[in-house]
Order: structure tokens, then C-alpha cells, then sequence
């Protein structure tokens, strides 16, 4: 039986609508007809529930970013690819190596939420913003990305990355 909190997450749910368009409600809709996609629904609902359960929350309440991309893995694969490529080239900063390019990079994505003083602590919610994007977006967001080298310094590859020809990878199957 659907309680009081039940009706208050459709109704957050129908708040999206704006977001997503008429049309996109009515195709889940009649995605939801299907016994096989209402099954589908129902593990995805369930394995967040787990998922929550068992992930560590932070002080400020929210869920580390690696957890967030293990619920990903397990509802899209190429998301999930994308997003762990790019988070762990952040880190070892082959990507974005300074607090300039990465804010540089949000700015032009459209991000406006990451003001943070240093680098690393700027990665966390340029990472929340781009993990909200569809896969076919993230794509062409990330394929934006300049790649660095630290261990190409020569003239060469000081060049590429000038003239931009040296992009990140995309794991695209």
C-alpha cells in the first residue's frame, strides 16, 4: 500500500516533468504496461535501496562519488565507463591538471557550482554536475577535454596540447 512518503516521492518525481517533457512521462508510462520493463523498474529500485543502505554518507550527507558511480555501473555501463575514466584521470590530474583548466572547463560546460579554493576540492561537484548529464552528452563534453601529459614534455608534445590535438580517450563500445 503507497503511504504518505511514497505520494511525496511521485510527486518529486512529477516535478521533473518540466525538466523532461510531457512526452518522456508518457513513454515511461507505457514502458511501465510492460510486465518485463516493470520487473526492470522494480531491481533498479530495489538495488539503490541496497546501495544507500550500504554506502558510507559523509558528514555533509551525501553519498562519496565513487558510490555514486557503482549505482551507475549497474544501470549503464557506458556512463559509468566515461564518468570513472574521467574521475580517475581528475585525480592523477592527467586531466585538468589545474584548478584554471578545471574551473575553464565547468565554465564552458555550463557548470556554475564549483567554487571551490582548490583543485581536488573542485572535482567533487564538477563530477555531481556531469554525472547528472545523458551519456550521449557526457561524450561529447568530455571529448572537449585537453589531454596532459607529464611525462611528454618535449617540444612536440608541448605542441599537441597547444594545438589541441592531444585529446582524452573515450572508451566508446
Amino acid at each position: 500500500m503507497i503511504t504518505g512518503r511514497e505520494f511525496d516521492l511521485l510527486g518529486d518525481i512529477a516535478g521533473l516533468l518540466k525538466k523532461y517533457g510531457p512526452e518522456t512521462f508518457e513513454v515511461l508510462a507505457e514502458s511501465m504496461a510492460d510486465p518485463g520493463t516493470t520487473q526492470t523498474l522494480v531491481d533498479l529500485l530495489q538495488s539503490t535501496a541496497q546501495i544507500s543502505r550500504t554506502s558510507p554518507i559523509s558528514k555533509k550527507g551525501t553519498r562519496s562519488i565513487r558510490d555514486e558511480l557503482a549505482s551507475i555501473e549497474m544501470i549503464d555501463s557506458q556512463k559509468y565507463r566515461l564518468l570513472s575514466d574521467f574521475y580517475q584521470a581528475l585525480q592523477e590530474k592527467s586531466a585538468l591538471p589545474t584548478l584554471k583548466e578545471l574551473r575553464n572547463f565547468a565554465s564552458d560546460c555550463g557548470i556554475s557550482d564549483v567554487g571551490a579554493n582548490a583543485r581536488q576540492k573542485a572535482i567533487n561537484p564538477l563530477m555531481r554536475s556531469l554525472i547528472k548529464l545523458p551519456t550521449n552528452e557526457l561524450a561529447e563534453t568530455l571529448r572537449a577535454v585537453p589531454a596532459y601529459s607529464r611525462n611528454d614534455q618535449s617540444l612536440q608534445g608541448w605542441s599537441a596540447i597547444i594545438l589541441g590535438k592531444d585529446r582524452v580517450q573515450l572508451n566508446e563500445e
